[in-house]
């Protein structure tokens, strides 16, 4: 969850005071809470851990994805096709249109098709 200052800004200086607030002032911090989930500021988020503001679940996962190795997150999962047929094949398989091992094949046939367009 991004927070964004459009290049058409009027007064882009403001509009970055405000997002600067939102994210490292007391008051900012307190009003948006863990709203966005734990803060990536690390003064936000020691001010709310340390006011009892973020739940210890939380704090909790979010030391275990810290501490995790393995493969990353692949950018592609951001990509419209492939996105699309994710949501596509989830919101058929919770309509029980199909069933599980058709919407992997769904899945697994849109990864190929994306991918092959990035093959050298």
């Amino acid at each position: 969850m991004l927070f964004a200052i459009s290049r058409n800004s009027d007064n882009p200086e403001a509009a970055a005071e405000i997002v600067n607030c939102m994210l490292t002032e007391p008051e900012g911090i307190d009003a948006l809470k863990d709203t966005r989930g734990l803060p990536a500021s690390k003064v936000a988020a020691d001010r709310l851990i340390e006011a009892g503001m973020i739940k210890p679940e939380i704090v909790k996962a979010h030391e275990i994805a810290m501490e995790a190795s393995g493969p990353a997150i692949s950018p592609f999962n951001e990509h419209p096709e492939l996105r699309g047929a994710f949501i596509d094949a989830l919101e058929e398989y919770s309509y029980g249109m199909i069933d599980e091992v058709e919407a992997a094949e769904v899945i697994i046939d849109a990864a190929n098709d994306v991918l092959s367009d990035f093959d050298s």
